[in-house]
C-alpha cells in the first residue's frame, strides 16, 4: 500500500471503477522478457479482493510489478502473485523470493517469506438456497506450498506472507519475487520494497484486544476418520491423533491473540445448526433415586488442551472458558436415564420451577469441579441470541450459585436485538458481544462501551448471517479487516464469530451449507491426514489476522503519547461504514461497487493513518 493516499470521492470512484475490472491499483510496464513471449501472463494482485477463474479475461492486462508497503518489527506483510496461463497447459510453476536489503545492508532473509498456491473451491452465492442459488468458484483456501501444474487459461494465485524478524533493523529493504515455469525462457520478476519502522508490534497476550472465534472440536475427528459423524460418545476423541490436529489449530488461534474457549456443557447447544454434532463435554446421568452425577473427563480434556497451546492460563487470568448454554436453542437437555436404561431428552422452560431445579443441580456440581481444577476465576456461563425472556432468569440463577469457596461464575452472551441503553441489567454480564447489524448510533454504542471498560467488563462486536461486511466465503477479505477496525472505532474491546472450523462435509471442494452463508462456520480449512499440514489457511483468516495486528498497533501508539492518543482516536473515529444490501438469493453483501470501494477505501486509509503517525512519532523522538 502507498503512503499518503486522500480517499476522497475521486478516489472512491476510482477504486470502484478498478473493482469492475479487477485490476491491480499500481501499473508500470514489464521490463523481462516481453509477455506475449511468455506462457504466462503475472501480476501483483490486490490482497483486498478474490480473483475468480470467471474473470480470467479482465486481468490479462495485469502489469503490476511493484510492491511498496510498511512494517513494525515482528509484522507480517500480506501480498498476492496472480499467474494467468495462456494456450498451454505450464509445469512446476513456482515462486520465489530473494533476501531482502536495506540502505545499510542488513538482510531479512529469505526464508521469512511464504508462498502458497490458492485453490478454487465452489461456494453458493444465497443463504440456505443451495436449490436456487447459483455457486461461484472462490480460491479460499492457502492451499500449498509446493510448485504447481496449471492448465491453460487458468486463473492462479499464489498468497505471499512476509514475516518481518523482532530483531530486524529499521529502514528499507527491496527484494525480488520471481515467477518461473518449466516452459518459461526467463524469470518474470517482481520488485518488493518494504519500510521496517523502529517500533515493535505488541504481543497478542499484552494486546488490549479480545478475540473469540468459536470452534467445534468434534468436527476435525469426523474428517480426520477419527470418530464416525455424528457420534453422541466416541473414545476417540482427544486421543493422540485428535490432540495432534486440534493443538496445532489451537496454537495459531493463540497466536492471533484468540482467548474465548467454547466448551459445550449440553447436548446440541445451538440445536445442530452445523453439518457435525456439537456433543455435551460433560455428560449427565440420572441416577435410579433422581439424582444427576455429572461425568467431566471430555470437558478436562479440552481444556488442558488449550491450556497446553496457550489460549488460557487460569493462574494468570489470561482467557475465557465459555460453557453453553443454560439456556440452549430449543432449551432441550440430554441425560442418560439408570432407571431406563435410555437416553432421555427433556424440554425446559427457562425460569420454570423444573428448570431452576435442573440447572441449579448442574451448575453446583459444575463450580466446585472447575474450583478444584483452579479454573473457576475464568469460567464462564454462556448464553447465545436467547430472548431477554430467557436471558433474566438464567443470569439470577448463575449470580446465585456459589462454590465452597465463596466464589461465582462470570456470565457471557451474544446478542442480536438492541438493548444497549439498559445498562442495570447488561452490567450483570460480564461480557457482551452484540451482532453488527445491531450497532446502528455511535454515540450510544461508544457510551456503553466505555461505560462498560470502567467497570472492568468485555463488549465486543460479532458478524453472523445476515450481516455486511462479513468474513464468508463470497465476502472480498477486506471486509475481515475492516470489521477489526470498526470495532476500535465503536470503543469495542474487540472482535467474536461463529466459527473457527466448522467444517461442511468436504470443504476442500465445497463449502454450501443448507442453512447459512458458504463458509460462515469456517476461517480455517483442513489438512492432510498423516502429515504436518494440520490446517489449511484462507485470505479472509489472513486479512482477519492483520486487522487484528493493526488495530494492536494503533492501541500501542495510543500508549506513546497524548499528541498520538488524540490523533488515532480522531482517524479511527471517522471510519465510515457502508450501506448493506442482498444480492437476491438471500445473503446479505455490500450493494454496490460504491460501497465495496467504501470498504477497501476506508481500511487503507486507516493502514495509511496510522503509518503516518507512527513516522511522525519516530522522527519527534528523534528530534528530541
Amino acid at each position: 500500500m502507498k503512503n499518503n493516499r486522500i480517499f476522497n470521492v475521486f478516489i472512491q470512484i476510482t477504486l470502484a471503477l478498478a473493482l469492475l475490472t479487477q485490476i491491480s491499483r499500481v501499473t508500470a510496464a514489464t521490463e523481462d522478457s516481453p509477455p506475449q513471449t511468455q506462457p504466462i501472463v503475472a501480476f501483483i494482485g490486490s490482497t483486498d479482493i478474490h480473483h475468480q477463474q470467471k474473470n480470467y479475461n479482465s486481468y490479462l492486462s495485469g502489469k503490476n510489478e511493484f510492491y511498496e508497503s510498511v512494517a513494525w518489527k515482528g509484522d507480517v506483510l500480506n501480498s498476492k502473485i496472480v499467474v494467468l496461463t495462456k494456450d498451454k497447459r505450464v509445469h512446476n510453476l513456482t515462486i520465489t523470493a530473494s533476501d531482502f536489503v536495506n540502505g545499510q545492508q542488513d538482510k531479512i532473509s529469505s526464508n521469512n517469506v511464504k508462498v502458497t498456491w490458492l485453490k478454487d473451491i465452489q461456494a453458493n452465492l444465497g443463504r440456505g438456497q443451495l436449490n436456487s442459488a447459483p455457486s461461484e468458484a472462490f480460491p479460499d483456501v492457502l492451499y500449498t506450498t509446493q510448485p504447481i501444474n496449471a492448465d491453460a487459461k487458468k486463473v492462479n494465485a499464489a498468497w505471499i506472507n512476509v514475516q518481518i524478524p523482532r530483531d530486524a533493523k529499521p529502514g528499507t529493504y527491496t527484494g525480488t519475487l520471481s515467477v518461473k515455469a518449466s516452459e518459461m525462457t526467463a524469470p518474470i520478476n517482481f520488485t518488493y520494497t518494504y519500510e521496517v519502522l523502529d517500533l515493535t508490534l505488541p504481543d497478542v497476550r499484552e494486546a488490549d484486544t479480545q478475540i473469540e472465534l468459536w470452534q467445534h472440536p468434534f468436527v476435525s475427528a469426523r474428517y480426520y476418520g477419527i470418530s464416525r459423524l455424528n457420534d453422541v460418545n466416541n473414545s476417540n476423541w482427544f486421543n493422540e491423533e485428535h490432540r495432534t490436529y486440534l493443538n496445532a489449530m489451537m496454537k495459531e488461534y493463540a497466536a492471533i491473540g484468540g482467548r474465548g474457549v467454547v466448551a459445550t456443557i449440553v447436548e446440541e447447544a445451538w440445536n445442530h445448526q452445523s453439518y457435525d454434532n456439537d456433543p455435551s463435554m460433560v455428560k449427565w446421568t440420572k441416577k435410579k433415586d433422581g439424582t444427576f452425577t455429572y461425568n467431566y473427563d471430555l470437558f478436562d480434556k479440552w481444556i488442558q488442551l488449550n491450556i497446553d497451546a496457550g489460549v488460557l492460563d487460569p493462574e494468570t487470568g489470561y482467557g475465557q472458558i465459555k460453557s453453553y448454554s443454560i439456556v440452549p436453542w430449543e432449551n432441550q437437555i440430554t441425560y442418560f436415564d439408570e432407571a431406563s436404561g435410555q437416553t432421555k431428552k427433556e424440554k425446559l422452560t427457562p425460569g420454570s420451577d423444573a428448570w431452576k431445579k435442573q440447572w441449579t443441580s448442574v451448575l453446583s456440581h459444575f463450580i466446585e469441579h472447575v474450583d478444584q481444577k483452579g479454573w473457576l476465576g475464568i469460567t464462564y456461563i454462556s448464553m447465545d441470541e436467547r430472548p431477554i425472556s430467557q436471558l433474566q432468569p438464567a443470569v439470577s440463577l448463575i449470580q446465585s450459585i456459589e462454590s465452597n469457596s465463596g466464589k461465582k461464575f462470570k456470565i457471557s452472551s451474544a446478542m442480536n436485538f438492541e438493548a444497549i441503553s439498559d445498562y442495570d441489567f447488561l452490567d450483570k454480564i460480564d461480557d457482551i458481544s452484540i451482532d453488527l447489524v445491531h450497532l446502528k448510533n455511535n454515540d450510544a454504542v461508544r457510551k456503553l462501551a466505555e461505560h462498560r471498560q470502567e467497570k472492568g467488563l468485555l463488549t465486543t462486536v460479532y458478524t453472523a448471517t445476515g450481516d455486511a461486511p462479513n468474513s464468508n466465503t463470497i465476502s472480498m477479505p477486506v471486509e475481515s479487516d475492516w470489521v477489526l477496525w470498526y470495532s476500535m472505532s465503536q470503543h469495542l474491546s474487540g472482535f467474536m464469530r461463529w466459527s473457527y472450523d466448522g467444517w461442511t462435509q468436504n470443504p476442500l471442494d465445497n463449502v454450501n451449507y443448507k442453512y447459512w452463508e458458504a463458509g460462515d462456520p469456517l476461517f480455517i480449512y483442513p489438512g492432510d491426514r498423516w502429515t504436518d499440514t494440520y490446517f489449511r489457511s484462507s485470505p479472509r483468516f489472513e486479512r482477519l489476522k492483520e486487522g487484528i495486528r493493526d488495530i494492536n498497533k494503533a492501541k500501542y501508539l495510543m500508549t506513546l503519547s497524548a499528541d498520538n492518543k488524540a490523533r488515532v482516536q480522531t482517524l479511527v473515529d471517522s471510519l465510515q461504514r457502508p450501506p448493506q444490501g442482498g444480492n437476491g438469493w438471500g445473503a446479505a453483501v455490500l450493494p454496490t461497487d460504491a460501497a465495496r470501494a467504501l470498504v477497501i477505501g476506508e481500511t487503507c486509509r486507516m493502514k495509511d493513518g496510522i503509518n503516518t503517525v507512527a513516522k511522525e512519532y519516530l522522527n519527534s523522538r528523534t528530534q528530541n
